[in-house]
């Protein structure tokens, strides 16, 4: 058995040696075997000729008055959405989740370099905090001559006024005809999405950017739970498990897949494209916003809750108490538990590896017989001293279900206003 695993070591170090040495000597036919290892280990389709990648950025800054001064979620993080006539497609932006607070859109504003070009009342463009994702039909963006656009959609928190409400920002590249595309994709929905499979309903995955590198291959990212985890791809069968939409750039997952899976487990979703790139819900080893779908049978009877005073004044002295109801929840997964303060210009407080730093570990053992949690007052003193904090940010991750790795953590937050 010793000398039968010896041959195979070396016939595997002959293997790559050989590889390598086509690469240097014939690098056309070595990307060539490549692909077709990589087709046969993830059963990847063939590749497809697409167009040429071409590089956007944002060419100008949203200063519309009227937009801003009604407010603007300052974390745009920097992505040209791209629309092509030719292909005609609806638009879909990611929106990112809020277990605590439902938010949807009410009307958006078209804005061009001068200001405002086109108002669009509520039921045009459409998204909510339920689905993680923005829908804006070709309609709208039809109507556009060529060039680059601000698109502000106003969100709205369930139970509140208009007046509450602040802008979300995308910043669209309307152009006459598909000839790159930017590899700058991004998957809506986006976030933690819970999806009730008890409606006998597909579950649809929308992807943005991909120009004409259409989606050809769905698999499943199985998380193999070792000290160090990684996700082994796991090819999904178009038809049975999954179908592409006409236009290449949208995938439902079938009812009869969903009905196979289980409940209150978080899973993830690799696309391939027609070149051969993939678009994942996940990068492993890295940090990355996951796009994460979590199935249940009808709505989750008895959710966690949690609410606060928003503001503490640091002269009371008094300690800061909250209300949670952990519901059906199994716990508080204490390592994803934070209390972070943060200074006037919304910096955070860091720690001495320059990340930042929890000031407090909640257990579920601290939460008290009446519901109550409390933080006492010299946590709040101690940040106070270190320095100058105007605000700080309780989030708590509740932990629904026992799949390790895999299991669904919900995550539920909110800001306090510190007063001196």
């Amino acid at each position: 058995m010793k000398t039968f695993f010896k041959i195979l070591i070396v016939l595997v170090g002959l293997a790559a040696a050989g590889f390598l040495i086509l690469a240097a000597v014939d690098p056309e036919r070595a990307m060539e075997l490549q692909d077709r290892f990589n087709r046969a280990q993830f059963q990847q389709s063939e590749a497809i000729e697409v167009t040429p990648v071409g590089t956007l950025e944002v060419e100008y800054d949203m200063a519309v008055d009227e937009i801003w001064n009604v407010g603007c979620d300052p974390n745009y993080d920097g992505t040209v959405y791209t629309w092509f006539r030719d292909l005609g497609r609806d638009l879909w932006l990611p929106y990112y989740t809020d277990l605590v607070t439902r938010r949807t859109i009410e009307r958006a504003a078209v804005c061009g370099p001068e200001g405002v070009i086109q108002w669009l009342e509520a039921g045009v463009i459409t998204g909510s905090t339920d689905t993680g994702e923005i829908h804006v039909p070709a309609a709208v963006l039809e109507a556009l001559p060529e060039g680059d656009y601000w698109l502000a959609c106003r969100e709205i928190p369930e139970g509140g006024s208009f007046e509450e409400g602040c802008y979300l920002l995308a910043y669209i590249a309307v152009r006459d005809q598909c000839d790159f595309h930017t590899e700058d994709y991004r998957i809506a929905p986006a976030g933690d999405i819970l999806f009730d499979r008890s409606g006998g309903e597909g579950f649809t995955f929308h992807l943005a950017n991909l120009g004409d590198n259409i989606v050809t291959d769905v698999w499943w990212l199985q998380l193999i739970n070792t000290e160090d985890p990684y996700h082994v791809p796991k090819h999904l069968e178009e038809g049975a498990d999954y179908v592409i939409s006409q236009d290449g750039a949208s995938v439902t997952l079938t009812p009869e897949y969903l009905d196979s899976l289980t409940l209150l487990y978080q899973y993830r979703f690799r696309f391939g494209l027609g070149d051969h790139s993939v678009v994942s819900a996940v990068v492993d080893g890295e940090d990355s916003v996951a796009v994460t779908l979590i199935l249940t049978d009808g709505p989750l009877g008895d959710p966690p809750e949690m609410d606060g005073p928003r503001s503490y004044s640091l002269s009371s002295g008094e300690d800061y108490t909250f209300t949670l109801h952990l519901g059906q929840a199994l716990g508080l997964w204490k390592e994803g538990c934070t209390l972070r303060f943060y200074g006037p210009e919304g910096e955070p407080m860091l720690d001495e590896f320059g990340a930042e730093r929890s000031w407090f570990q909640f257990e579920t053992g601290g939460i008290g017989p009446d519901g109550t949690y409390t933080i006492p007052a010299s946590v709040f003193r101690e940040a106070a001293a270190q320095s100058e904090v105007e605000s700080a940010y309780i989030g708590l991750s509740v932990q629904m279900s026992d799949y390790s790795w895999s299991g669904y953590y919900a995550w539920y937050g909110y800001s306090v206003e510190i007063t001196p």
